[in-house]
Formats: structure tokens, sequence, C-alpha cells
């Protein structure tokens, strides 16, 4: 089985200074999240068919929300996913992260009006593979948005695109 891997010793100084009020009390820090979602890996859940990335998703973020202590189910279909815990998921079980529209590392904020930027996300990329019905989390890499590009090589390619994507290098875990 695949090494997990936490990119980022700590959050960004804004999430640090976010987790000492009152308000944001319950949002755990980097390295707890990285621990919670680590348990994750093996775990199987039903593959809802070969082209529905977009349910393997919502099935992956139902059991990230369990093992982060979360008592119900919140997917609004916004970023971050887990917006308590600033936190965005991704499953992988292709070689290229789409991004979407914005980059980790912006230091653009996540909203008006909001202190949180994307780089203060916390990201958690989770490899899986499809057996038979069933698919089977490998592995687990947490970063900070800040952090994401250090682990992770930013892929500008010559095709222009509506989304960000890298590719995942292909030794990765091996």
């Amino acid at each position: 089985m695949a090494s997990n891997v936490l990119v980022s010793a700590s959050d960004t100084a804004t999430v640090q200074a976010l987790r000492a009020t009152e308000k944001w009390c319950h949002l755990f820090d980097v390295t707890e999240i990285f621990g919670n979602l680590s348990r994750l890996v093996g775990k199987r859940f039903a593959n809802p068919g070969k082209d529905q990335e977009r349910g393997r998703g919502a099935l992956l973020h139902q059991l990230v929300e369990l093992a982060l202590g979360e008592e119900e189910h919140t997917d609004t279909g916004r970023f971050p996913d887990v917006p308590n815990q600033l936190l965005e998921l991704k499953l992988q079980t292709s070689p290229t992260i789409d991004l979407g529209l914005i980059s980790p590392d912006s230091r653009d904020a996540i909203q008006e009006g909001c202190d949180v930027s994307h780089c203060d996300i916390r990201y958690a990329i989770f490899y899986a593979h499809l057996d038979g019905d069933d698919v089977v989390l490998d592995s687990v890499v947490v970063a900070t948005g800040e952090d994401f590009f250090n682990f992770f090589r930013r892929f500008e390619g010559r095709v222009i695109n509506r989304k960000r994507q890298i590719p995942l290098p292909k030794d990765l875990f091996r």
C-alpha cells in the first residue's frame, strides 16, 4: 500500500489565528486533519458507476465528514468542500488533479469580505483505485494551498483549458 504524506507541518498564519478565536475553536489543525483522514486509507465504498466521478466524490465527502466527527453531512457543492474545516477534497483515480478555476496558492480571498484566502485552504488528495464494484482508498496527501506546489508539480502545458490541471508523478508512491 502507498504512503500517506503530510506536506504542511502547520497551517498558514491566517488559519492559526482563526483557530484562536471562539468562532473557529473546533477547527482542527492540519496535522489533526491528516491523522483523522489517514485512518480512511484502505476503506472501500461502492462505485456508483464508471462515469460517476461526482458520485464517488460525494461518497468520499461523507466518509471524510464522519472521520472528522461531523454529525451531519453537508455538501453544498461549493468551495471548500468541508467549509467548517476549510478543507477541499480531491479523489484521484486518474493521473491528473482537476483544480478548477483557482490555483491553490492564490492569495485571493475565497469570497468577498472574507479574510481567508485560497492559499489558507487545506487540501486532502485521496488516491484510489477501482476494484470491481468498489472504490478503494490507497493513500492521502494533505497540504495547505500555500504549500500545495511544494509537493505537486505545476503543469501549464500547451493547451489552454478553463480548469487548472496538473499531472501526478508516475512514480509518486512506488
